[in-house]
């Protein structure tokens, strides 16, 4: 399911069932370097194409995903917001500068959504006062207009959501019994799931809703990461995490010494794939992938 990326193709449909039930690795995946000694996995994370050591005993129990890689979440919350805000424009009396998908909506994609409103409208010089997380949609101040946008985006959810790529490796990986863990800045990431029809395929979700509940950072804090763990029952030592460009999930998951750290470029931003692959590189992960379409 990783394309050709991979010096060394990541053949996740070749895995074997190990001892207890661990899934495990083929022995090309990982070799070995010396670390910080916190753990046996933890000190295999660099040389992934290493053969001159014996790595046949990795084992890992769970993946973790962005949600990005599995539904399509980007457009319809990305939609969701340039309507809320458009709205409030045209109500302005005087024009206002465009809703720039870029610069308003993918370079603050971690942030919550009413973090992104804030900032969009401060950065064309509107006084709009925040409010409170009870206005409704017509209450102009920022929480009004995330009123307005979650009103959309619910829309967007029943109007039914689109699988990414990743949704075919979450059913491989379920198949041979790995625990799957999904983690998104999205305040409704269990209803996109639910909206696309595959809710129960998750052990854990993680939405901005949960890291609001628990007062969980966001990344690159690992917070979110480390719950998903928790929620399964997992070591990060026996864990994948998998997580896209522009998410900083990288970064976020070799801070808490994950087992494997894949990044993954992102169709939805501007940076070819070289720039991005360099970045995530930058951030930590062990190796780039493109998920196949």
């Amino acid at each position: 399911f990783f394309s050709k990326f991979f010096l060394e193709p990541l053949s996740w449909h070749r895995m074997n069932l190990g001892a207890n039930g661990f899934v495990k690795t083929p022995s090309s995946i990982m070799g070995a370097l010396p670390s910080d000694q916190r753990h046996r996995l933890s000190e295999m994370r660099r040389f992934l194409s290493t053969e001159s050591l014996d790595t046949s005993d990795i084992e890992f129990r769970a993946v973790i995903m962005d949600l990005s890689l599995i539904v399509d979440v980007v457009t319809p919350v990305g939609k969701a917001m340039r309507s809320a805000v458009e709205s409030l424009f045209e109500r302005c009396s005087h024009k206002v500068k465009e809703f720039d998908w870029e610069e308003d909506y993918l370079k603050r994609i971690t942030e919550n959504s009413r973090m992104r409103i804030k900032a969009c409208l401060e950065s064309r010089n509107l006084q709009v006062d925040f409010g409170s997380v009870t206005d409704n949609a017509q209450c102009h101040t920022v929480c009004g207009v995330d009123a307005a946008y979650r009103v959309v985006l619910n829309q967007e959810i029943h109007a039914g959501i689109k699988k990414q790529a990743g949704v075919h490796l979450v059913r491989t990986l379920k198949a041979y019994g790995v625990k799957i863990g999904v983690v998104t800045a999205c305040h409704h990431g269990r209803d996109l799931l639910r909206g696309a029809g595959i809710l129960g395929l998750f052990d854990s979700v993680v939405d901005s809703a949960a890291m609001e509940r628990f007062a969980l950072q966001r990344m690159p804090s690992p917070d979110s990461i480390l719950k998903s763990c928790g929620d399964m029952g997992v070591s990060p030592y026996e864990t994948v995490l998998i997580q896209p460009y522009g998410s900083r999930g990288c970064e976020a998951g070799v801070s808490a010494s994950f087992a494997l750290v894949i990044g993954v470029p992102s169709p939805f931003h501007t940076q070819d794939f070289g720039e991005q692959t360099a970045e995530l590189y930058r951030e930590g992960a062990d190796r780039v992938v493109e998920l196949e379409t």
